[in-house]
């Protein structure tokens, strides 16, 4: 990649190849503090980033989650949504995805029996603190949506919804979907997928999801749908 007289890396890409490049670059890598990259060509128009002194390749990337939701953008269907966080389960001591059992630290005194997505094995995970908008949120795997929902706050669906599976979430009148959705996400990083979640920011939440669902037909909206 060419670099300007002053040093600066020169960055001429489409928006489009842009953004897939920071994206795959950053997953192969994940954060390491320290690239100095100065210029981004995004949506037509030009990020300046304090830094300078950038050597050759993409080896490095100095932003953080709340950095990337700032400058990443994809279509889905018509819609614009922001980049918003990697699911990241919580690691055991030798690196793999720990697994849960919340169902078994239920004491159960109405002899409740489990929910058809009950039994787990479940992660533990949360996206950004500040992730507070409401709107249609969608989640991919390998760049192809696998689900897609709505909310009111896109923190409290996924620190208190999603990633916090509660012994009682387990049984019948808890949270089927909470459980399925959440098994489904463990299973899928165990195999080293990286899942990403993105928010299009509306108020018109439920007819655009509806939408999008017909439209995209992803596969964990199924009624029902568990991996074989």
């Amino acid at each position: 990649m060419p670099r300007l007289a002053d040093g600066h890396l020169a960055a001429r890409w489409w928006s489009i190849a842009l953004v897939e490049a920071v994206r795959h670059r950053y997953l192969r890598h994940r954060y390491r503090p320290g690239l100095p990259l100065n210029q981004l060509a995004l949506h037509g128009k030009l990020l300046h980033r304090g830094a300078t002194n950038y050597a050759s390749g993409i080896d490095h990337f100095p932003y953080t989650d709340s950095h990337l939701a700032e400058i990443i953008m994809k279509s889905w269907g018509k819609y614009a949504f922001e980049w918003t966080a990697f699911i990241k389960p919580e690691l055991d001591d030798k690196g793999a995805v720990e697994a849960f059992l919340p169902n078994v630290n239920y004491q159960n005194p109405q002899g409740l029996a489990l929910h058809p997505y009950g039994q787990g094995p479940f992660c533990k995970f949360r996206i950004p603190n500040d992730k507070t908008a409401a709107g249609v949120y969608l989640m991919s795997v390998d760049n192809k949506a696998v689900y897609i929902g709505e909310c009111s706050n896109l923190v409290t669906r996924y620190n208190n919804g999603y990633g916090a599976i509660s012994p009682r979430d387990c049984y019948e009148g808890g949270q089927p979907n909470y459980c399925r959705i959440n098994h489904l996400i463990y299973t899928t990083v165990k195999t080293g997928q990286q899942i990403e979640v993105w928010l299009f920011k509306t108020a018109n939440r439920q007819p655009i999801q509806e939408e999008l669902v017909k439209a995209l037909r992803p596969l964990w909206n199924r009624k029902g749908y568990m991996p074989k």
